[in-house]
């Protein structure tokens, strides 16, 4: 099938979430016929032109093919008024009537329906005014002479033009510098977070419903997680970990992920029996009760005694009762990786506190996509950050790599020597250089298909005079 195409010229197009694969495959479908639907337009505009004056099927396949492309115009426009008249409560009536296993919220759907609806009328208005603006385009070239050599010219235009305001249109949001206090003021409650941050380094927030959202304290960096409202974008193996699509979710079930998810502080509408859930009181802010979390882990620590299983498996195990009450093997002691590390484990006493928490690290230089790690090892074990893994992210030591494992189902591990290390950790996506490689190569070939056509025509031109010239001298 013709939509499989892109899976083979497109880097990582297989990633792309149900609806943006579903709009692309549309998309990519409706543009390639009608590349199909203008070349059979030309070639027959060509045969014409070469058969017989006193034959007549040329110009009425020209014509049969001219009417069908404006009773396709007159279709999408009528489709664009149906949509524009009954569109809304056609999809409302759908949204309420289709089958909704997992419960969802359907007012919460009808009233998103509500607020882009505008939006997608305007955007229905804009493909429509293009899609006229090209079969006018066609219609004049099927009426006008074939030989016009201003044509390619007037339609680079057509297509060069509007796709740039386009793209102005669109990109502008993105490029202009906002102030971002306007929408989400700096409160009391993101200052204190942002003071604790600079004196500690980086922790999560665990933020409870009827307090702050996600967007409030995202906005100036401090990682936080919430049970409701996400960017939406987040990893499929978090959402996982945190159970955010069961009821009730796993962060409100298992008290000892907090621990493993860098929890440092909680944010509740209400006060916690702080002796039962290992927290302390911090203070009261505009937002809530502010809690911290005893026995949290820190952002970054040592294991030295692992388990080593399938990707599926972690997660059972995490959740098993006998992994955070076994006295000997537990999730604090005990970090659950997807591969070997490569050694074997070290032998360290039970009365040792290292067998139970490991050693701490320090984070330096901090950034959304590097950050350096230091930390001395006494014995050989497996770095544990408590940040998400993911195959972009690399480590490396003194300019060696280091082998980065899955840990814990959804964070990150590295397998160290015991002594002292100092590991840069950086962010470095191939599939953006691909993207951007095919970009720059569509460009080349956009620039090519226009320029060298033009210089075989002036050419062509120029022999024909001097050929022309040439004659008119022996005559």
């Amino acid at each position: 099938p013709l939509f499989y195409i892109y899976y083979y010229v497109i880097p990582g197009v297989k990633n792309f979430r149900a609806p943006e694969t579903a709009l692309f495959v549309a998309a990519f479908c409706f543009f390639v016929s009608a590349a199909f639907t203008v070349d059979k337009i030309f070639s027959l505009e060509a045969k014409k032109s070469t058969r017989k004056k006193h034959s007549s099927k040329g110009p009425a396949e020209t014509k049969l093919w001219r009417n069908r492309l404006l009773w396709g115009g007159l279709a999408a426009t009528i489709l664009f008024v149906i949509l524009a008249v009954f569109g809304k409560p056609l999809c409302e009536s759908w949204i309420k009537s289709v089958y909704n296993p997992q419960t969802t919220n359907i007012q919460y759907k009808v009233s998103a329906l509500a607020s882009n609806f505008k939006t997608f009328l305007k955007s229905s208005i804009l493909s429509l005014v293009l899609c006229w603006i090209g079969l006018g385009a066609l219609i004049i070239k099927l009426r006008s002479s074939s030989k016009s050599k201003f044509f390619p010219l007037f339609i680079a235009t057509l297509l060069i033009i509007p796709t740039a305001i386009d793209f102005w249109r669109i990109d502008r949001r993105f490029i202009v510098a906002d102030d971002i206090g306007k929408y989400f003021p700096e409160n009391r409650t993101v200052k204190f977070f942002e003071q604790r941050r600079k004196k500690e380094g980086p922790f999560r927030v665990f933020a409870l419903p009827k307090t702050m959202k996600y967007t409030q304290l995202g906005a100036y960096g401090i990682d936080v997680t919430t049970l409701g409202e996400l960017h939406g974008n987040q990893l499929r193996w978090y959402d996982e970990f945190t159970g955010r699509h069961e009821q009730p979710q796993w962060l409100l079930v298992y008290r000892h992920f907090w621990d493993i998810l860098n929890f440092e502080y909680l944010l509740s509408p209400q006060p916690l029996d702080t002796e039962y859930m290992d927290l302390s009181f911090v203070g009261q802010t505009d937002a809530g009760l502010i809690y911290r979390n005893t026995i949290a882990f820190p952002r970054v620590r040592t294991f030295h005694k692992w388990e080593v299983m399938k990707h599926e498996d972690v997660l059972k195990r995490i959740r098993h009762e006998s992994f955070y009450s076994d006295t000997f093997v537990n999730y604090r002691n005990t970090v659950l990786l997807e591969e070997d590390p490569g050694f074997p484990q070290p032998t360290i006493s039970p009365d040792s506190a290292l067998w139970f928490i490991g050693v701490t690290g320090t984070i330096t230089d901090y950034k959304e996509n590097e950050f350096t790690v230091k930390t001395n090892l006494p014995y050989d074990g497996i770095l544990f950050i408590s940040q998400n893994w993911y195959p972009a992210w690399h480590a490396e030591e003194n300019g060696k790599k280091l082998k980065i494992i899955r840990a814990n189902y959804s964070f990150i591990g590295v397998p160290l020597k015991a002594g002292p290390h100092v590991i840069h950790f950086y962010y470095h996506s191939p599939l953006i250089k691909k993207s951007l490689l095919v970009s720059i190569a569509s460009s080349i070939i956009v620039l090519i298909c226009l320029v060298v056509p033009a210089i075989f025509r002036k050419r062509s031109r120029s022999i024909k005079r001097a050929y022309q010239r040439a004659i008119d001298g022996k005559a």
